[in-house]
């Protein structure tokens, strides 16, 4: 009895298995690319703790050297983008029980954390043309510190 690949021009064979090899390999790297997704919005909660402690340990280092109203708007806005990512979490956790659409959760993870981002930068960008010395110092410590963390949390994101 021939069986189907012992009958296949070698060319073919080739062909097929490279097939085989590219669909297997697109079906395992979706799903490490979802389970990394799922350990990203896993990771939120904490994440999000962590920032509006360190927001608020900043403000209050902050306000007593720069101007208090430039503060408030700063951590305001990181505490303001804190409610909006739990909120995106919760959103997230309860879809997650039924089918989702992955490019759309993956687009709205890297939404919130340029919205992150630009909720960090807002301070140094109003303070630092009256921030002099180690008070410029302190703003770019910050910022470099908030880009350090946003790389090593958004590695395990691969652009899509």
């Amino acid at each position: 009895m021939n069986h189907p690949i012992n009958t296949m021009p070698l060319n073919r064979l080739e062909d097929t298995v490279r097939t085989a090899i590219v669909i297997l390999t697109k079906k395992d790297e979706s799903a490490v690319e979802a389970k990394l997704l799922e350990d990203a919005y896993a990771r939120m909660p904490l994440n999000m703790t962590m920032t509006a402690s360190t927001a608020l340990l900043f403000g209050g280092l902050g306000w007593s050297i720069y101007p208090q109203w430039m503060v408030s708007v700063w951590v305001g806005s990181i505490l303001i983008n804190v409610v909006l990512c739990f909120g995106l979490w919760r959103v997230y956790t309860k879809a997650s029980n039924t089918r989702i659409q992955f490019k759309s959760w993956q687009n709205w993870y890297v939404l919130q954390s340029l919205s992150a981002g630009a909720a960090w930068a807002l301070g140094p960008c109003l303070m630092m043309p009256d921030a002099t010395g180690a008070g410029q110092a302190l703003l770019i410590c910050i910022v470099l510190a908030v880009c350090g963390v946003a790389m090593i949390t958004l590695a395990e994101q691969r652009a899509g």
